[in-house]
């Protein structure tokens, strides 16, 4: 049987405070303290990379880190910071497109924030 490993992760939320926006020396940062990995959302993904998928990839295996997504059915990635009221089929169709493209990035796990407040 194997034996059970504590992996840790960084969320890239709010990590321009205290760290570089430069993604290698972000990871490498990152790997230093000992995480495992990062937890991010697209719009994370797009940010450190400027939307160059491959610059993430490499990122993620340079500096050993292993990858959570995040998925939010209430607001577009591409729309940073933007509240959308939508119906339960839009949060559905985000879902599916967001789950669609975040599987390329072969995250570990992902985290889905689904629905919103007001329902």
């Amino acid at each position: 049987m194997p034996v059970p490993q504590l992996k840790i992760f960084r969320t890239l939320w709010g990590v321009e405070a205290q760290f570089s926006t430069d993604i290698n020396v972000l990871f490498a940062e990152i790997h230093r303290l000992g995480y495992t990995g990062v937890e991010a959302s697209l719009s994370d993904i797009y940010r450190l990379s400027n939307n160059d998928r491959n610059v993430f990839h490499q990122a993620l295996h340079d500096h050993k880190l292993e990858l959570i997504g995040t998925v939010s059915t209430s607001f577009c990635p591409a729309e940073p910071n933007v509240w959308h009221d939508l119906s339960i089929g839009e949060h559905l169709a985000n879902l599916d497109k967001q789950l669609s493209e975040l599987i390329e990035y072969k995250p570990i796990h992902v985290n889905i924030q689904g629905g919103q407040d007001s329902w």
